[in-house]
């Protein structure tokens, strides 16, 4: 999963606006991973969306984008399980998609976190509308510019919804599509922690938690370690 940092102060994930602010800001972009958010700094905005828009809007460009590659090809179980399974595996796939993990708004609510409030949240539909206030730059968005549709004409699906092909999945490959939503409650509580600028208590006290809970193991590693030294110092007397 990646991000875009814009402008020096603008985070903006894939899938959410972030080829509109590239059209703006074509020579001022940064990509990072999530993995990079404990260590970035000067942030003042952060785009996002919801979890189940943002998934369908993934799936729209990295399975249309393949048709639009291979237009001889039609819409199948065959030729969309493979893609889709980059989705669900993405742990664990060498090549998983950019644009799309669902842990990612558990990471991006540390990030926001971190801020006490001082980073704004903007939603995606509001994006244009906020560029134009802050930026004084009026650019309306355009979705026949870029993405799949900039492709019509050139391949049957291009006229395709993401709404269309969720449908599709859901209808056509029920387990794969179980599999790829299973998790969006969990993206929905960090989103909606987000959105509303709310901090989970319950939450600071899991992590307490788990962190307490890998002390405990570092103990007993270096208490088995121990007890094995003493043992074998028994055995030279």
């Amino acid at each position: 999963m990646k991000f875009h940092v814009v402008n020096n102060e603008i985070l903006v994930p894939l899938k959410c606006g972030s080829t509109y602010l590239e059209k703006i800001y074509p020579d001022n972009i940064v990509d990072i991973n999530y993995c990079d958010l404990p260590n970035l700094k000067g942030i003042s905005t952060i785009i996002i969306r919801e979890p189940i828009e943002h998934l369908q809007s993934a799936l729209h460009t990295e399975i249309l984008m393949w048709y639009a590659q291979n237009p001889s090809e039609s819409l199948s179980v065959d030729t969309a399980t493979p893609i889709i399974k980059r989705f669900i595996n993405v742990d664990s796939n060498l090549l998983p998609t950019p644009h799309w993990d669902v842990n990612y708004y558990e990471h991006l609510y540390k990030f926001w976190k971190r801020s006490k409030g001082s980073i704004k949240i903007v939603h995606t539909s509001d994006l244009t509308q906020f560029i134009k206030e802050k930026y004084k730059i009026d650019n309306p968005h355009d979705k026949f510019s870029y993405g799949i549709p900039a492709h019509r004409g050139e391949f049957k699906y291009a006229y395709t919804t993401k709404q269309e092909l969720a449908k599709w999945i859901e209808k056509t490959l029920p387990e794969l599509w179980d599999e790829l939503v299973k998790e969006i409650p969990k993206a929905n509580k960090f989103y909606n922690l987000i959105i509303n600028g709310e901090v989970s208590e319950l939450y600071e006290l899991e992590e307490r938690i788990q962190l307490l809970e890998i002390e405990l193991n570092q103990l007993e590693i270096k208490l088995k370690k121990l007890e094995t030294g003493i043992k074998f110092k028994k055995t030279l007397i």
